[in-house]
This record gives structure tokens, C-alpha cells and sequence, in this order.
């Protein structure tokens, strides 16, 4: 993967409209963002890249996003890396027996600042050079 996309985000959404939202959401927080269609592109988008994060659907055809995160936690490739893990229900997460591999639970749709709270708890604040024209301070 090209070295500008090292610590982006994946995301994983089958919904075009939330996977658009999502990508413009990520964009504007100063995000770099790839963005998949359902749980086997990302894994072969995690096993080829260098993410810093998984964005997650929880309820995906094929795949769902907690098993997506199994995926990612069995493997070799950055299984520490934080999981983040979106629903549009109120599923307790931890009844699934996921709550060992998910870091993080996210109502959809997540406001701009509920998802850059979580994404500056995990990956730390955008970079100055990376915010999208109009977002953070004053030069």
C-alpha cells in the first residue's frame, strides 16, 4: 500500500449512503480513509495496508463486522490495532461475545463530534497538515 495511507482508516460499510456519509465524515475531520463494500474486501484491504483503525458495520451480508474483527484479531496482520465497531440498533455487543474484540461501539449515524472523539482516543489528533480546508485552528 502506498506509504501516504500508512495509520488511515478502513472502512467497512455494505450501505453506500452511510459508506459515503462515513468517507465525507472522515474527509473533513482531516481523515485518510479507505472505504470497502462488505467484510472479504476488507480483509484483503487490512492484509495489504498499513490502517491504523477498523470502521466497522456491524450488520454486513457474508461477513458481519464482528466477525470481521475476529478475522482481524487472529491474524498477523496489526491485530492490536483499534476496532470501532457501528450499528444502527442498540445490540449489546458484549452479548455476542464480542467485547474482547471490539474496542469501541458506535451508533449510527455518529455526529462529527462523537466521531472525532473516538478517532482522536484512538489515533491520537489529525495532524495539522492533513485537516481539510475550514477545520481546526486558525494558521
Amino acid at each position: 500500500m502506498d506509504e501516504t495511507m500508512q495509520g488511515a482508516i478502513l472502512v467497512a460499510e455494505d450501505n453506500a449512503i452511510s459508506r459515503e456519509l462515513l468517507m465525507h465524515q472522515l474527509h473533513s475531520l482531516g481523515r485518510k480513509a479507505v472505504a470497502v463494500g462488505d467484510g472479504s474486501e476488507a480483509i484483503n484491504a487490512w492484509r495489504s495496508g498499513e490502517f491504523g483503525l477498523l470502521l466497522t458495520d456491524h450488520e454486513m451480508p457474508g461477513m458481519s463486522g464482528c466477525e470481521l474483527a475476529c478475522l482481524v484479531r487472529g491474524g498477523m496482520w496489526r491485530p492490536d490495532a483499534p476496532i470501532v465497531l457501528l450499528t444502527a440498533g442498540t445490540a449489546n455487543v458484549d452479548s455476542m461475545n464480542a467485547g474482547a474484540l471490539i474496542d469501541e461501539v458506535l451508533i449510527k449515524p455518529a455526529s462529527m463530534t462523537t466521531l472525532r472523539d473516538v478517532l482522536e482516543r484512538w489515533l491520537g489528533p489529525a495532524r495539522r497538515a492533513e485537516l481539510a480546508p475550514g477545520f481546526g485552528p486558525p494558521a
